[in-house]
């Protein structure tokens, strides 16, 4: 008779073995499981019975082996070892398993295809400014959006500015913007001072950089307005909107700046504007890209339009509040 503490421990033992196998088996497909089941058992009576097999076919050395296709050998220790019975090494079960090899083949069929696609999507090419998408492409911002020259009316000629109606605009506007939208300037033309910029009115979206006094100021115009020879002015199109080219001019800053040269004061010249280079998405990103920011940009313009209204309200009170003008009292003014 078997000694009562090896009976205890070979109990405990097929406990925990048919715990794992347990744990295995809920994570496999019932018809593998089915198909290992019912091979295994068939073959010749090498294998004692299908809770044998089982419990060697998902112990975790055995269903790893199996999923790869391997040839395991089929033993029954424990339940002889409980019977008292001597111990023998049975004969090794041949295992065909065409239904976990041929799983096995399509997860990593499924596998491939799915990092083909990705790496499909993400391939690059070579360009100027190194790798870039495919699909994408690299020229000089002169050849991607509108960058003409302009001449100014002169600023001893009273008549091109007293009483103007049309918007002007210069760098110094720029100092104080807040956001990089332009919705006014301080400074009107007349017809006659107009008719003297080479560049006419520029029309609502144009984007606008400070080529001198200082280099880098950005803003996108929602006003038509006519400029000085402090800009460059980028006229956009649908192949480069100008939230695109504005966002870039901000990424771009530091290589623009560093085109920039003079004695009297730092100046980028149009020439040496133009070759910078420009990395552009195909049409359909830019539209949707246009669409998702174009909200944003129109929440930024509406709040400086009610800031400005704002402002001039507090301009125009506050001299009459002080004064005794407006008696809060008598008005029943109230403010939130």
């Amino acid at each position: 008779m078997p000694n009562p503490d090896s009976q205890t421990f070979l109990r405990e033992l097929d406990k925990k073995r048919w715990t794992a196998a347990d744990r295995l088996r809920s994570n496999l497909d019932a018809a593998v499981y089915r198909h290992a089941d019912l091979n295994l058992s068939r073959q010749n009576g090498t294998a004692t019975d299908a809770k044998d097999i089982r419990g060697h076919f998902f112990s975790p050395n055995g269903a790893i082996q199996a999923s790869l296709g391997h040839r395991p050998s089929f033993q029954s220790p424990t339940s002889r070892a409980l019977k008292g019975q001597p111990v023998k090494r049975r004969s090794t079960v041949s295992i065909s398993n065409p239904t976990i090899r041929r799983l096995a083949a399509m997860k990593i069929r499924g596998i491939a295809h799915i990092l083909g696609t990705l790496n499909n999507k993400i391939s690059f090419e070579d360009s100027a400014a190194g790798e870039i998408p495919k699909g994408w492409t690299d020229e000089p911002v002169g050849d991607v959006v509108d960058t003409g020259g302009v001449t100014t009316p002169s600023t001893k000629e009273p008549n091109f500015r007293e009483d103007g109606t049309h918007h002007w605009t210069t760098p110094k506007d720029f100092s104080s913007l807040q956001s990089p939208i332009l919705i006014d300037t301080s400074r009107k033309l007349t017809d006659a001072g107009l008719a003297k910029v080479s560049s006419g009115i520029l029309p609502v979206g144009t984007v606008l950089l400070s080529s001198r006094a200082p280099v880098g100021y950005l803003a996108i115009t929602t006003i038509p307005v006519s400029i000085n020879q402090g800009f460059i002015a980028l006229k956009c199109n649908d192949r480069s909107s100008n939230y695109f080219m504005l966002n870039w001019c901000q990424s771009r800053m530091e290589e623009i700046k560093s085109r920039a040269s003079g004695i009297t004061f730092a100046e980028i010249s149009k020439k040496d504007y133009r070759p910078i280079q420009v990395i552009r998405s195909p049409k359909e990103i830019m539209a949707e890209f246009t669409a998702k920011v174009t909200p944003l940009y129109a929440q930024i313009t509406a709040n400086l339009h009610q800031s400005q209204t704002l402002a001039t309200l507090r301009d125009t009170l506050l001299p009459q509040l002080l004064s005794g003008a407006i008696n809060m009292v008598e008005t029943n003014l109230v403010f939130p």
